[in-house]
């Protein structure tokens, strides 16, 4: 790869991080600066009309043109917009927490113990087994692993030594590009951290972002198949619970996607992961984040034929409550998800990065949902201008179907809608739902049980939307709203 080709954001033959680049080029500043992160928000709703350039002041009719006329923005413009916050806060946190640190000698070592050990007990017998001693641990081969105790991660290593962006387990093949056939059994075990060092992951599948970080040579290619995460409790990870992150989309170091392979056939049962993830670290989810920085095109719609990155999913009878951040589940870019018996209660965010806080942040084709629970989402945040909360987000997809769901009790405090976000959907039907209770601050402009908008200028729309026995109840603005927002 030619180096003047390589990331904006790395300068000169050393290729230590360009901070001028970054501020440059890339949306988001220090997510540790609080009022950086939420300035970069004004120059869109100057642009749009939402504030007026003179005086600073919200233009209340022309937000409400905007909501209504022509949805909040182009939604295909904001989801590729959001690789680039994700890549600039990333980088963005390298430099602020490792000055010194010269992005091209990153390196992961890696610590692979795969041998079977003596059980502790007859029902770990036979079976591959994980105990305190053997953390951190990386799976590189098929087999059925299971954990034999309480495990407590205090994160050593990784790229800058400091154990940022390491994971107590990691699902990763080291000879080829292809690992295959993993079960990873928690046996009613308990795995958290045992620190507060940032960007650390309870388990992680795939190269995440620094495994083979190289910001000159393009990043070796890993996928990953039938892979089974189940039984178990993952807690306090300052990061993530379970993270994949899916490199043939391309990389945070600006090597271009390659075969756009997706992970497929990944299955999560039986699991509570709970009090993952910190506000302001810029991750798309905290409990089970399985995301990529794949494009959609110019429709805002993923359409049949699109390479998706992740395939046949199955999350069933699991817990995420309480998670901290954006989402409790993400998955961006799919194809055939089923999610049955789920809780993603209570998450919670004071710092509104993306400008998005949903329950449930799920963005491809082809998804079932059957008696799910996305309640209680607060964005406390009280600068999140034109941003969103609620307990789903599925938009620019097609073919979603939900029963007996519900998405209750959304409270934003400033954001422009306070909603389910189902914009740019095609063929999706809606059974027994419920989306209560949504409420809305001092200075949140819209609150809606469900809002879904196009914009003019993309190709594709929204068609196809069917509720049956849905419910749509209690929504409410504050007294003291200073917006004059409406429902």
């Amino acid at each position: 790869m030619n180096p003047k080709n390589s990331c904006k954001c790395l300068a000169g033959k050393d290729k230590r991080v360009n901070t001028v680049e970054i501020k440059k080029d890339l949306l988001l500043k220090n997510p540790n600066n609080k009022s950086q992160v939420n300035k970069r928000s004004l120059p869109f709703l100057r642009r749009e009309g939402f504030v007026q350039k003179s005086t600073g002041h919200v233009n209340t009719s022309n937000k409400i043109k905007k909501i209504v006329g022509e949805g909040i923005k182009n939604t295909h413009k904001y989801l590729n917009e959001r690789n680039n916050i994700l890549i600039s806060n990333i980088l963005n946190q390298v430099k602020s927490n490792h000055p010194e640190v010269i992005l091209k000698d990153i390196k992961i070592s890696l610590k692979s113990k795969i041998s079977p050990k003596a059980a502790f007990s007859a029902d770990c017998a036979n079976q591959i087994i994980i105990t305190q001693a053997d953390l951190p641990y990386v799976i590189t081969q098929p087999g059925y692993y299971k954990v034999c105790g309480d495990l407590s991660y205090i994160p050593v290593g990784g790229p800058f030594g400091n154990g940022e962006f390491t994971a107590a387990i990691t699902i990763i093949p080291v000879t080829g590009n292809l690992l295959e056939n993993v079960t990873l059994d928690f046996n009613g075990f308990t795995l958290s951290q045992g620190d507060l060092t940032p960007n650390v992951y309870g388990v992680l599948f795939g190269p995440g972002f620094f495994w083979f970080a190289d910001p000159i040579n393009p990043s070796q290619d890993i996928t990953i198949s039938n892979v089974t995460i189940k039984n178990g409790t993952i807690t306090q990870f300052s990061a993530i619970g379970v993270f994949g992150f899916n490199n043939t989309f391309g990389d945070i170091f600006g090597n271009p996607p390659t075969t756009n392979l997706p992970f497929d056939n990944l299955q999560f049962s039986d699991l509570n992961i709970f009090r993952c993830g910190t506000d302001g670290s810029g991750y798309d989810g905290s409990g089970i984040d399985l995301t990529s920085l794949a494009v959609i095109g110019s429709s805002g719609i993923i359409q049949e034929t699109d390479p998706v990155s992740y395939t046949n999913i199955v999350i069933k009878n699991c817990k995420l409550n309480n998670c901290r951040g954006q989402s409790a589940i993400t998955i961006f870019t799919y194809d055939n998800v089923v999610i049955r018996n789920t809780q993603a209660n209570g998450l919670t965010t004071t710092q509104n990065i993306f400008l998005s806080c949903f329950a449930y942040y799920l963005i491809g084709r082809n998804l079932q949902m059957f008696k799910c629970y996305g309640n209680k989402v607060s964005d406390l945040d009280p600068l999140a201008l034109g941003g969103q909360c609620g307990g789903i987000n599925c938009n620019s997809g097609s073919n979603v179907y939900l029963e007996n769901c519900q998405f209750n009790s959304t409270f934003g405090l400033s954001d422009v809608i306070v909603n389910n976000n189902l914009s740019l959907l095609i063929n999706a039907i809606f059974v027994n739902c419920q989306f209560n209770n949504n409420s809305g601050g001092i200075s949140v402009v819209t609150v809606a049980g469900v809002h879904a908008s196009d914009n003019m200028d993309q190709t594709g729309h929204g068609s196809g939307y069917k509720f049956l026995n849905c419910q749509f109840n209690g929504t409410s603005i504050s007294p003291d709203n200073t917006e004059r927002g409406f429902l």
